[in-house]
């Protein structure tokens, strides 16, 4: 015969149990019929075996009854208890729940069978609950995405409402109370009201207070900056030389946030804005602006001066300053010139001078002079925003006159000096200063003439000249100007 089981009550009662309690329990009957109506209620039969299911901590082993009811006795209710480690903290709800593994009657056994899940509450007032946690935006959060101007936490355990503040450091203000839910949202009109500025441009400091009957939790004071993060990677980099900036472009990148942005260029520490609220980044100048904010140098006619400029990023919540950047956009100094400085086996045929080109570069200005002082005033300008990377001997001999200084005739054994500058819309870079020398000229002595051994070359032959000194004298012509020739014999 089949046996079905009926839990009819779980204890002890549901409210006001005392910490002390010693055990919990469940009360079960059998009938002969699932429904329990029309069979029998069954009066002799014996559980086994049964389990309880609870978050009660318990002791035993494991298991005590209160005594199987003997054969033959008209008693079908039997009560299954489970000990209790005591004692329980006040005022805490717990759930437990029995199953029954095994009984017999004369006749069978029948499935295992599960209790519903009963409930009890200790007595006494419940604990004061514990601090919000886990907040979003995170604490101390920088560049949150707060578009959607919502808040929310977690319970920390035993609220039932909560105060929700916003504000200053230190200076909060309650915008929501007692309420049930763990997320807020404000508006913009709130925050610019607490805060007393639009946009707020600072953090936002809010606060969860945590309730329950027992009292209030004050919370922990949050923070997030909802202000753009600043502009980076900026384009031309930062402190950059030689610059390319035909295009006179500036970029950057977004740090993250904005959306939109101010663009400032100028002097060091006084920077100008020449773009305000612009969605992209990019910026195009004109040298026109440059020339505006900057000025020109009154020698040169442009800039001459490095670049600086900034980037301000702007969203909602406020403005964030950019750092100040830098660049300059003046050329290249000139290089790999040839001759190289102090070549000091220059023929008076020497074809070129020579130099690379700057990429940076759009002319170049060439100068040259006998000057031993250096000094670029003392050097004569033979270019002048010239394309041209070169120029031969033969130019520099009409443009100078200074290839056969104050003689009309071949120079040989003398130094010369030239420079090249380098020349585009910002500025102009002056070249290094470098110098060639002539080869020298020493022919052999007439016979019977010789120089006194042990001296300098500036020494004067002794001696009688006897004759020629059978060479064979070669002359070309070198330069012609001004109704003059010159010419080196060979």
């Amino acid at each position: 015969m089949a046996l079905y089981i009926k839990f009819t009550s779980g204890g002890p009662k549901t409210e006001g149990v005392p910490v002390g309690y010693p055990y919990i329990a469940v009360q079960v009957e059998a009938y002969t019929t699932a429904d329990f109506q029309g069979g029998t209620q069954v009066s002799s039969w014996t559980v086994t075996a049964a389990s309880f299911n609870t978050n009660v901590p318990l002791t035993g082993n494991p298991y005590t009854f209160a005594g199987d009811v003997p054969d033959g006795i008209y008693q079908s209710l039997h009560t299954i208890k489970h000990a209790i480690d005591g004692p329980m903290p006040e005022a805490t709800e717990y759930h437990h729940q029995a199953t029954i593994t095994g009984y017999s009657i004369t006749h069978g056994s029948s499935d295992p069978t599960v209790s519903d899940v009963y409930n009890f509450t200790t007595e006494g007032d419940p604990p004061a609950p514990t601090k919000a946690t886990n907040p979003t935006p995170a604490n101390s959060a920088t560049d949150v995405d707060f578009s959607g101007l919502q808040l929310s936490w977690d319970d920390g355990g035993g609220a039932d409402t909560f105060d929700v503040y916003i504000g200053e450091t230190g200076d909060l203000t309650l915008v929501s109370s007692a309420q049930a839910g763990t997320t807020y949202t404000t508006t913009l009109a709130e925050l610019e009201t607490i805060f007393e500025a639009s946009p707020i441009d600072q953090k936002i400091y809010w606060r969860i207070d945590s309730i329950n009957e027992s009292g209030t939790t004050e919370g922990d004071e949050w923070n997030f900056d909802s202000r753009p993060t600043k502009a980076e990677n900026p384009t031309p980099a930062n402190s950059a030389t030689d610059v390319d900036f035909s295009g006179l472009q500036l970029s950057w990148d977004d740090g993250g946030g904005a959306d939109t942005f101010d663009v400032y260029i100028g002097e060091t520490g006084s920077l100008t804005l020449v773009s305000s609220i612009q969605a992209g980044t990019t910026y195009t100048t004109t040298i026109a602006e440059l020339e505006t904010i900057f000025g020109t140098d009154e020698e040169t006619g442009k800039i001459e001066q490095k670049i600086y400029w900034r980037i301000d990023s702007i969203n909602e919540s406020g403005t964030t300053e950019g750092d100040e950047w830098n660049f300059d956009p003046r050329p290249t100094k000139s290089g790999n010139h040839s001759p190289v400085d102090e070549f000091g086996d220059m023929t008076l045929d020497w074809q070129e001078f020579t130099w690379d080109a700057v990429d940076n570069a759009d002319s170049y200005n060439a100068y040259m002079g006998t000057d031993i002082d250096l000094e670029a005033e003392d050097l004569e300008q033979i270019l002048d925003t010239s394309p041209r990377t070169s120029m031969t001997q033969a130019y520099m001999a009409v443009a100078t006159k200074l290839v056969y200084p104050n003689t009309g005739e071949a120079v040989y054994n003398y130094t010369y000096h030239w420079r090249v500058d380098t020349v585009n819309d910002f500025g102009i870079t002056e070249g290094d200063v470098l110098e060639f020398g002539t080869i020298v000229y020493n022919p052999p002595l007439p016979w019977g003439m010789s120089m006194p051994s042990g001296g300098d070359d500036n020494q004067t032959p002794t001696g009688t000249p006897l004759g020629l000194n059978n060479m064979i004298t070669i002359r070309k012509l070198v330069a012609a100007a001004g109704n003059k020739f010159w010419y080196e014999s060979i």
